[in-house]
């Protein structure tokens, strides 16, 4: 179970969808998941939107979709721990 969060987490922070990434959030905080591994789902998905910025294929409004969406599952699940 937290694995799938976790990934669906970095897809969410990635595509810099903050609805999805604050549901997914609650959802792993309501199961009792290993809100450590979900925080590690969010910086990869953070990493990986940085590279594609860096490659140019995504723009700097995109990166900052995508810090929005980390910022918005990180204080749910800090919160939790």
């Amino acid at each position: 179970m937290t694995l799938e969060i976790k990934k669906k987490l970095a897809q969410a922070v990635l595509n810099g969808d903050i609805s999805t990434a604050k549901d997914l959030a609650v959802e792993a905080v309501k199961k009792r998941g290993d809100i450590r591994a979900c925080i590690t789902g969010v910086r990869e998905g953070l990493q990986r939107a940085g590279k594609l910025h860096a490659s140019g294929e995504y723009l700097l409004s995109d990166l900052f979709n995508s810090t929005e969406a980390m910022r918005a599952a990180l204080s749910i699940l800090e919160s939790a721990l």
